[in-house]
């Protein structure tokens, strides 16, 4: 289990998605991704236990978003700004740590965040994390 330090935060559990508020409108993230799924072919290799993971970490900085902007990076997570103000009761200023998280997630490509690890199992990814918030939020050296 992810000990928080330095003021990270977890934000998804199932992936072990923690963020740090850098500044004013401005997060650092940083996630395992699954990659590939264990094939069945091969018992020693197949199983949830042996699924890889990728980790990926990234600084998100919304202070210039236009309205635009926002609605992009929210798409596929709420259909628009009204809804995600009437879901938490908020206006959007309110809400741009969660923009700035759907924004993250939104890479599709893993070449698009600053930091992403090689293949891994969960232990390791989590290992990778603890690592990243014990040393504030920067890459092993």
């Amino acid at each position: 289990m992810l000990e928080m330090k330095h003021d990270f935060f977890v934000t998804d559990n199932d992936c072990m998605q923690c963020c740090k508020e850098l500044g004013k409108q401005a997060w650092l993230f940083i996630q395992a991704l699954p990659i590939g799924t264990p094939t069945d072919d091969d018992e020693e290799l197949s199983g949830e236990e042996n699924q890889k993971f990728m980790v990926v970490a990234d600084m998100v900085d919304v202070s210039g978003m236009t309205r635009d902007n926002i609605e992009a990076a929210i798409y596929g997570f709420y259909a628009s700004i009204s809804e995600m103000e009437e879901l938490y009761e908020a206006d959007i200023s309110e809400l741009m740590q969660l923009v700035a998280e759907c924004l993250f997630e939104n890479v599709h490509d893993w070449t698009g965040y600053e930091y992403a690890s090689g293949p891994m199992l969960w232990n390791q990814a989590e290992q990778t994390i603890q690592g990243f918030m014990d040393r504030n939020g920067r890459w092993e050296e």
